[in-house]
């Protein structure tokens, strides 16, 4: 059984994940009234430029700033930290002053950080163009979105689960959402999967399409998914050269998105990076769960 809970999530390879994250960043405030906003408002909002990043935030929002019509959307969480938000601002300030690298990068799909004061200030850590992983006038975004997302995966565990609205799995043909926060098996919220199948025939009629396993069905898939999961070394096993491709998704409570590779052999596959060793984690579906699989993907 998997009892790992991964909860940091990325959806490059590894050569990619410094280029995605490594951008720069001016800090950015705009004031409004003493009433918190939501995060969806925070990010929204157009927030001129600021020289500093004080203490005293009651919330951090994660935003991204992707352009909507690019073809990749990473999607933001729907929760604002609110712990231990003081400790980012000081991992901010202790930062480098100058580039750890002597090129830089181009910047993918982009994310900013706003926090939040009490008087109802924001002020916003926006990412720019070079891909040098800088903050202003110091470098290390990467390493403080990631010290983000473990703090807000870990104040899920002390919080009330999330009654918010939230948005349904999407098949990656349709159109391809990825989240910040990989969802471990056992969170995901009954009902809301779907499996994706997309033929590589040149003669098929019917190229891509959506299925949604049953309550029975899918309460099978994921009670599978907990019990035959486990970290793996890498996702070595080609999903190519068949004739459909298959995946799995589903999400949990906060809408986060889990995307399970299914490949020919009809093992699962999917990446957690966000983490010292790129890390995969690798589903080996039981005769039942294969059979489901089998029979809602024919």
């Amino acid at each position: 059984m998997n009892t790992t809970r991964t909860a940091r999530s990325w959806w490059f390879g590894p050569a990619l994940l410094t280029a995605v994250i490594l951008m720069v960043a001016g800090v950015q405030v705009i004031r409004q009234s003493t009433v918190l906003p939501s995060v969806a408002a925070t990010c929204d909002a157009e927030l001129p430029a600021a020289d500093q990043l004080p203490t005293g935030a009651i919330s951090v929002s994660l935003c991204d700033i992707t352009d909507s019509t690019a073809m990749v959307q990473q999607a933001a969480p729907v929760d604002a930290l609110v712990e231990g938000v003081d400790e980012l601002v000081a991992a901010y300030q202790q930062l480098p002053s100058t580039p750890p690298f002597e090129v830089c990068l181009q910047t993918v799909p982009r994310v900013g950080l706003v926090f939040s004061y009490p008087d109802g200030t924001h002020v916003r850590l926006a990412p720019d163009a070079d891909g040098c992983d800088r903050i202003g006038d110091r470098y290390g975004l990467a390493a403080l979105i990631i010290a983000f997302v473990d703090r807000l995966v870990a104040q899920r565990t002390r919080q009330q689960p999330w009654t918010g609205p939230t948005a349904a799995p999407v098949c990656p043909f349709e159109h391809d959402r990825r989240s910040w926060v990989t969802p471990v098996p056992g969170d995901l919220t009954n009902g809301s999967a779907r499996l994706c199948v997309t033929s590589t025939r040149p003669d098929s009629t019917e190229l891509s399409r959506a299925v949604r396993p049953s309550s029975a069905e899918w309460a099978i898939l994921q009670a599978d998914l907990v019990e035959n999961s486990a970290r793996a070394k890498s996702g070595d096993e080609s999903a190519f050269g068949c004739d459909t491709v298959r995946q799995l998704v589903a999400t949990n409570a906060y809408g986060d998105q889990l995307t399970i590779q299914i490949h020919g052999n009809g093992n699962g596959w999917w990446q957690v990076p966000f983490q010292a060793e790129e890390t995969w984690m690798k589903w080996q579906p039981s005769t039942r769960a294969r059979a489901i699989i089998d029979r809602l993907t024919a």
